[in-house]
């Protein structure tokens, strides 16, 4: 609660006030790479990027930010001259990618956005921010679309790429949760006026980072692959890794082995264009599947980096 804003009240006045007017400052951790985060307010001071990540500038921290709005991809590169970035604000109720070159938190001060709060979804993706307090499973979510067929699938990236796809059987989709501070892409047939997100019914707990891989990079450009086992003659473990990588042999992702055979979803990661270092999948890239010593011939299956499966 804070004053010297006018319409606010200082802690000790608040009593049964009303204090939804009330500007408050929003925390978001960020970790080392590549974040798809977002700000649960909106933002009443100046909400460039270059004042928003000034403290990240100034420690020469930030590396890029984009985003995705109507007119596509937006980019911000502080180093750029200011007239060449196409993002030029940060906007409530969406998300944003942002690289670090090493852990930080970012904050700002804005009105809180409530469940009240809309936000247009366009056809096809979008990049959203989940601004409720409390977090939720993207079936509850999502219910509204998932109930008019409208919801495709949904992304997200914490310690790595997420999938939720409402079709899918629930035990292979990696998105659990929605969490505040975070962002995803969500992929519609059609286009929303006014979406909101509904209350949680449910106490739900934050998502916990999943165990990856160190040894596969995990960019800001990925596709999933899932599916079972049909080996011939070969014994396989439960929980034992199937490895995919390109024919120049980089580790690009990999698929847990489930119960009866499944393949868990996983991310293939692609080539971020912001390095100079090839750290992924090149487009259309054949990928290799390997299991101990057996691996396949590259495939019919090519990386193309649009966040499906």
């Amino acid at each position: 609660l804070c004053p010297p804003y006018p319409e606010c009240l200082s802690e000790e006045d608040v009593g049964e006030q009303d204090t939804s007017e009330c500007p408050v400052s929003d925390m978001v951790s960020l970790s080392s790479n590549w974040n798809l985060m977002s700000f649960d307010v909106d933002i009443i001071e100046n909400n460039s990027p270059a004042e928003v990540f000034a403290d990240q500038i100034a420690d020469s921290n930030l590396v890029y930010i984009t985003g995705y709005d109507v007119d596509g991809a937006v980019f911000f590169d502080p180093i750029l001259p200011p007239f060449l970035n196409t993002l030029t604000s940060i906007n409530p109720g969406f998300g944003y990618w942002v690289n670090l070159d090493s852990t930080d938190e970012v904050s700002d001060i804005g009105l809180v956005l409530g469940l009240e709060y809309t936000i247009t979804l366009q056809e096809d993706w979008n990049l959203v921010g989940y601004w409720p307090e409390n977090s939720q499973a993207p079936v509850d979510a999502f219910a509204q679309l998932i109930n008019e067929n409208n919801l495709i699938g949904v992304t997200g990236y914490y310690n790595g790429a997420l999938f939720f796809d409402p079709d899918l059987l629930p035990f292979l989709n990696t998105l659990s949760s929605l969490d505040n501070g975070f962002g995803y892409w969500i992929k519609i047939n059609e286009a929303v006026e006014g979406f909101q997100y509904p209350a949680a019914t449910t106490v739900l707990a934050r998502t916990v980072p999943r165990e990856t891989n160190p040894d596969i990079i995990k960019t800001n450009v990925f596709m999933f692959v899932n599916g079972s086992v049909a080996f011939d003659d070969i014994d396989y473990t439960i929980g034992d890794m199937i490895y995919i990588t390109t024919e120049g042999g980089l580790l690009v992702g990999e698929m847990e082995i489930l119960e009866d055979g499944y393949l868990m979803t996983g991310p293939v990661y692609g080539d971020d264009l912001t390095t100079e270092a090839v750290d992924g999948a090149l487009k259309d890239e054949a990928l290799i599947f390997s299991y101990k010593e057996y691996t396949s011939e590259p495939i019919d299956i090519s990386f193309n980096g649009n966040m499906e499966l």
